[in-house]
């Protein structure tokens, strides 16, 4: 009888990441679970560049903003600042 893999759902890779042994050591080290420990650390920062990537386009957004009425540099670095 020929074992059948079990299918990987359609929302994952069905290949690994390449990881550093060390890293890879360290995960495992925590035993079992550890691809899902993986996945939520690689998930948080994947999150956490979006996010960053959103925060820096309201900027320069709030910067053109600035500088399209004729403000002044100062006041460009502060709607640069205080953009949130």
């Amino acid at each position: 009888m020929t074992r059948i893999p079990p299918r990987q759902p359609a929302h994952q890779s069905p290949r690994p990441p390449r990881l550093d042994e060390s890293v890879a050591k360290f995960f495992r080290a925590q035993g079992q679970g550890y691809q899902a420990r993986i996945n939520h650390v690689l998930g948080t920062y994947a999150q956490m560049k979006i996010a960053e990537l959103a925060i820096t386009e309201r900027k320069v957004d709030a910067l053109l903003a600035a500088r399209k009425a004729g403000l002044s540099e100062e006041a460009q670095m502060a709607a640069w600042q205080d953009t949130k």
